[in-house]
């Protein structure tokens, strides 16, 4: 006869790991990161197995910097990337890039630097503007905040274009397609068709 008084920890130590790499697919990163990856040593193993993270960095971020070269990294396997130091890294860009649109927005001062602070990210910092841009109706100062995260975004965009052509000055290999497409980004605020998609839609 079935044992009813198994506990679900016992049952879960016998799942196939297998099966819990599909389920943490669907747990929060952070919740893996600060508290599943704690409860035991299994746990603790397949929280950290880099197909997961490799997923989570897929999953969360649609932009990445070019300094990633993140398309040749999804086409190398799986384990020359330390995926998870990776998704970390963007973690913390979202969280500096929040507190300094915060900044932004709640006072005049030193605001000059704060955008600049924020276009060193470079692209990293455009998922995170993008939601804020997005930002639900009912916040409180909705207006403001997606203002100034048009207006960092612009000034990301512009800063990026101009990177671009200064390599072409310096003799750099720059496709055709991408310095003409920098045009482009200085009307481009939130909408599709950066630098980055040219090359796709071509």
């Amino acid at each position: 006869m079935l044992d009813y008084k198994i506990s679900s920890k016992t049952i879960f130590q016998y799942l196939p790991e297998e099966i819990i790499q599909k389920i943490l697919l669907y747990c929060d990163p952070d919740d893996i990161s600060l508290n599943l990856q704690r409860v035991c040593r299994r746990l603790q193993t397949l929280a950290n197995e880099p197909s997961l993270w490799r997923h989570n960095c897929h999953l969360e971020f649609r932009f990445w910097d070019i300094k990633h070269c993140i398309q040749d990294k999804y086409l190398w396997p799986v384990g020359y990337v330390d995926w998870k130091s990776l998704f970390r890294y963007r973690r913390k860009v979202d969280l500096k890039t929040t507190q300094l649109l915060n900044s932004i927005i709640c006072t005049q001062k030193s605001r000059i630097s704060k955008y600049e602070a924020i276009a060193e990210f470079g692209y990293d910092a455009k998922d995170t503007l993008l939601r804020h841009i997005s930002v639900d109706e009912n916040t409180e100062d909705v207006l403001a905040r997606r203002y100034y995260a048009n207006s960092v975004l612009d000034y990301l965009h512009r800063v990026n274009a101009i990177e671009i052509w200064q390599k072409t000055l310096d003799d750099k290999s720059v496709p055709v397609e991408t310095a003409f497409g920098c045009f482009d980004l200085f009307i481009l605020h939130n909408k599709r068709g950066d630098v980055s998609e040219v090359g796709r839609l071509i």
